[in-house]
Order: structure tokens, then sequence, then C-alpha cells
């Protein structure tokens, strides 16, 4: 960024707000590139990496302008929380490279791999855009994931990990969901209908998925929607998905959903469909060596035993009005 930098989107009245935030961010990278990449671990890849930093500061300005036009009620919120909770854009290592992307929180930092290609439909710059976005969802979730241990009881029967892992797994689904939505848009390409997928988990069952990756979480994230008041009643999973990917936006999200399966008198219901959930979220890490082998066995059960649940669960009434 230099004095004849601008900004690529117009955001009316945040134009400026906007521009300050983008520059800090941007200085705040470069400084950390020179000081962990340049001065200690050089990757190799100076001129990609650099390039990459630039442009994910340009898919930051995506992200908000995308939230803006299509989430309007929802922008000063998320703008707050990116102000909040993202400080510094950089690269993975070049010993971290297998993954996609990591959102470090207190830090403020969110990393991207540089070396990310195409997956056949999206080219590696818009996949890569995609993965920026889907890290900036956790940045702007981290706003309610830290409100868990107010909202979940300490003593619910040892399952209290579970739980949590269990709205980890909604919190993954909701930004890739998301992040798809901003990369096809942005792309001018339309996303993948739903297809069939099968693979390690749910002891080689099929489920539905349009997800570049995550799709083991899809199925549950969308079934979960529908037991919310408002979303219930509607039958497209792309919809259901899309409108708690929304609701996912406001730092109350948690808090709103213990308010509602509480005043239904199905609090305990809620812990233990998260149970279910949390161990397929553990099942999906533990397919790339990031958890243990053993909830992939337990994983064909939890989502028949979620199915079960959230069927009995799904709610066609409109929402509460608080």
């Amino acid at each position: 960024m230099n004095k004849k930098w601008s900004l690529n989107r117009n955001f009316d009245n945040y134009n400026e707000d906007i521009y300050k935030y983008l520059r800090k961010v941007y200085l705040n990278s470069l400084d950390y590139y020179v000081e962990n990449y340049i001065n200690k671990y050089p990757t190799g890849t100076k001129k990609l990496d650099l390039d990459v930093l630039d442009k994910s500061i340009r898919y930051l300005e995506d992200y908000m302008y995308y939230v803006l036009k299509v989430y309007s009620d929802d922008f000063v919120n998320v703008f707050n929380s990116l102000k909040r909770n993202v400080k510094t854009m950089t690269v993975l290592s070049k010993n971290q490279r297998g993954l996609y992307g990591q959102f470090i929180p207190f830090n403020g930092v969110i990393l991207i791999n540089p070396e990310l290609k195409g997956n056949g439909v999206l080219n590696n710059k818009e996949r890569t855009r995609l993965y920026v976005c889907h890290e900036l969802g956790h940045a702007v979730h981290f706003d309610w994931i830290h409100t868990l241990g107010k909202n979940i009881p300490k003593d619910k029967d040892g399952l209290l990990p579970l739980i949590y892992k269990g709205f980890d797994l909604i919190d993954e689904a909701t930004t890739q969901n998301m992040a798809e939505d901003i990369a096809y848009c942005f792309a001018n390409k339309d996303r993948p209908a739903l297809r069939e997928c099968r693979g390690l988990l749910f002891s080689g069952g099929s489920y539905k998925s349009n997800f570049d990756f995550y799709g083991n979480l899809q199925e549950s994230a969308t079934m979960f929607s529908r037991t919310l008041r408002g979303i219930g009643k509607v039958k497209d999973d792309n919809t259901a998905l899309g409108l708690l990917s929304k609701r996912a936006l406001n730092k109350n999200f948690v808090n709103d959903i213990v308010y509602e399966y509480t005043k239904d008198g199905h609090i305990n219901d809620l812990h233990y469909l998260m149970t279910y959930f949390g161990i397929i979220k553990r099942a999906s890490y533990a397919t790339f060596g990031y958890d243990d082998s053993k909830y992939i066995d337990m994983s064909g059960q939890a989502l028949n035993e979620a199915k079960k649940l959230a069927h009995d669960l799904r709610d066609y009434r409109d929402p509460f009005v608080r």
C-alpha cells in the first residue's frame, strides 16, 4: 500500500474507517513478515508470500464488502469484531503448508497458505480468497466462542469438552459455508450443487455436501439449523444453513440458542445434541491426524443419534422476539 492506494469497493459512509483499518492491518502484516520470515525463518518464497499477503488484505476488504451488501444489518457488529480480533495477516511457515489457514485468537493473527492450488472450479487465487474468508469467519465467531463458559454448565456429566466441540462444529461449518458463498460470488461462478459423499466417517455411510473442505460437518450443521425457530420451516438445505451462518455473525449467537432451548424446555437436549456433534467434529479432525482415531469409529452412531434427536427437535415456529 502506498499513498496512491485506494479501496477497491465503495463502503459509502464507512470508507474512511475501512481504509484506516486495512492500512493498519497491512502495516502490521509487513512488520510481522520482516520480523519472522526475513530476520528469523526465511521461507524461500518471499515474492509469493508478499504477493499473497497483499491480496489477503484485498480479500479482507471483499469479506467486509460482502457482509455490507448481503447482511447489512450485521455489518457494524462484524466490522467491530474484525477490528478487535484481526490485527495481522501473514503466511504459514514453510513446514505448516499442509494447512489451508489458521486463526490465532488473542494474538489477532490470521495465517494463510500461499501455495494453495485450484480445485477444478476455483483457481488458486479464488481458493485462497475462500480460506482467507474462512479464517476471518473464525475471528468474527470468536466473539461468541468465548461465551460458551458462561452458557454451558460445568458439571454436565463430564460431557463439557464434547459439548464445546459440538459448538466448534457449528463454528467450522458456518465459517466454511459463508466463505464458499463469498468465494463463488467474487469469482462470478455458481456454487456446486449438494452431492453424495463418502469418506472415513460415519462407518462409510454417505453424507451430503458442496464444501471444498470440511464436507463431513455440513450435514450436521444443517440439521441443527432446523431445530431453531425461524429456520425449521425451511425446506432447502442450502437456505437453512445460510440462515444459520447469518445468525452466527452475531456475538450473541450462543446466548440466543441457549435462551431458545431453555424457554422451550429442551436445554438438556441441546447438550446431548452438541455432544454428538462434538464426536463428529473430533472424528473429522482425526482423519488428518489432529485427534484420537477412536472418534472415527464412534462417528456413525453419533450421526444416527444426532439425526433422531434433531428430527424430534425440528421447530417450525417463527423465532422468539426478545
